[in-house]
């Protein structure tokens, strides 16, 4: 199911809003970057005005899918990581810094606060086998990094309780959460998961981790299902079937909603009883499209990335933004470059 792989998309989660007019006020100051591979550059979209705010041309080729906290946010470039700070100017690269070894590249990225990151990155070598994944303690002020080997997969990391929850994925697809400690940065627990070929996990509002898994890769149509996990008792409680293939990391609303990005299009699941609300059947595709990941604004609107970096002869990629759930009302379509990575949101004050 390789499906999973499709571009990746960032998120950032705020706060739920009600009329348009509110929406439009508690928006204000946040903005949606959008890293585009084949252009080199980086689409600024406001939150408040649903509209391009600028064009940042990049120093180097973006790789991955960002992270934006507060006014920073977080661009994979292969190995490295460039750190906009918008709280000085929203052209500005305030440092560009390399995640040791050099040649990684990284998988999974998250914040957990004002100046420290976490990264998953492959520093696998066709040359040198065996494969080698390593996640990196990142203070992305200084640039001091730390790192500690793994010899599994390592598609995506979330942080909780001081903790990082890596994704962990056996050759023959079973899945588990490393637990790896904040400060010295040692294995401290392992969580078994369920569902097999695991490849995105998300924090909530309530407290719970979040994975999803495609099933095996051997197997085209192996159902998708997601794990609930309890970071501080470090034990999955519940899994979830019927949501379809997931192509991303899970999207935490906070009318307490899950939105999962499939090839159907946005899977909903109700967080309060675990069961699926919207599923594949009846999932929602902008502009008739399924999207590559999502991502929320204060105002709990979505905004679905829409592009196919597969394809050469493809022109443009596509931010489609809906209203909150239950709705998804169509509010806009914009244009971005052909080949999106991600989508995050952070704030210019």
């Amino acid at each position: 199911m390789l499906t999973r792989y499709l571009p990746f998309v960032i998120v950032a989660w705020l706060v739920s809003g009600c009329s348009d007019a509110l929406e439009q006020t508690s928006s204000a100051g946040q903005v949606v970057a959008v890293p585009e591979q084949r252009t080199t550059s980086v689409t600024l979209i406001s939150a408040s005005e649903l509209a391009v705010l600028q064009v940042v041309d990049f120093s180097s080729i973006p790789t991955g899918r960002p992270a934006g906290r507060g006014s920073a946010l977080l661009v994979p470039s292969g190995g490295g990581i460039w750190v906009f700070d918008f709280q000085q100017r929203t052209d500005t690269i305030v440092r560009g810094f390399a995640v040791e070894p050099r040649e990684g590249l990284i998988r999974g990225l998250a914040i957990q606060d004002d100046s420290i990151a976490w990264a998953t990155y492959d520093v696998s070598s066709p040359s040198s086998p065996p494969p080698a994944y390593l996640v990196a303690r990142i203070n992305y002020r200084t640039g001091d990094t730390g790192s500690t080997v793994l010899r599994s997969y390592l598609p995506d990391v979330a942080v909780a309780n001081g903790l990082a929850f890596v994704v962990s994925v056996a050759p023959d697809d079973r899945s588990w959460l490393t637990v790896i400690s904040g400060t010295s940065r040692t294995i401290v627990d392992s969580v078994p998961l369920s569902g097999f070929g695991a490849f995105g996990i998300a924090l909530g509002d309530d407290g719970f981790l979040y994975v999803v898994s495609g099933g095996p890769l051997s197997s085209t149509n192996a159902p998708g299902r997601l794990s609930i996990v309890d970071p501080e008792a470090r034990t999955e409680l519940a899994i979830i079937n019927g949501v379809g293939s997931p192509i991303r990391r899970p999207v935490y609303h906070p009318s307490g909603r899950l939105l999962i990005p499939t090839v159907d299009g946005i899977v909903e699941l109700n967080t309060l009883t675990r069961s699926v609300t919207r599923g594949p059947t009846v999932a929602v595709k902008p502009g008739g499209h399924f999207s590559t990941d999502l991502a929320l604004d204060r105002a709990g609107r979505v905004y679905g990335l829409y592009g196919d970096c597969a394809d050469p002869t493809v022109t443009e990629g596509f931010v489609q933004i809906l209203s909150a759930p239950p709705d998804y009302k169509p509010l806009r379509t914009i244009t971005v470059g052909p080949c999106p990575l991600g989508v995050a949101v952070a704030t210019i004050p």
